[in-house]
């Protein structure tokens, strides 16, 4: 993955490089949170398939995304529940639980 940035020198004069440097910071930043946050997904993932001999769970596990796992972890906790409720108590976005749960609910179809 390419994180450098180029900007052009017409198309903002006179700003100087500091704003370059912001830039390129940001991104390597953004790109190592990225990372990190993926290898905490992976390790929950391993975590999950160490901890369950049930084989049509390891499978549902390697197939869904952990957020999709933790949508239907909290349907199961609150239910009957709507995605409000999922996304205040979790602090998910009401649009990331809509669009997980549908994901889900294709799944099992």
């Amino acid at each position: 993955m390419n994180l450098s940035y180029n900007s052009s020198p017409d198309s903002d004069p006179g700003t100087g490089g500091d704003n370059d440097t912001l830039i390129q910071t940001l991104l390597e930043q953004t790109y190592a949170l990225q990372k990190k946050l993926q290898q905490e997904d992976d390790e929950e993932t391993a975590w999950m398939l160490e901890h369950t001999d049930i084989p049509v769970l390891k499978d549902l596990i390697k197939e869904l995304t952990i957020i999709m796992l933790h949508v239907l972890d909290a349907i199961g906790q609150l239910e009957p529940v709507n995605g409000i409720t999922i996304s205040k108590q979790f602090g998910f976005p009401k649009g990331s639980v809509f669009k997980n749960t549908r994901k889900c609910v294709f799944h099992f179809i």
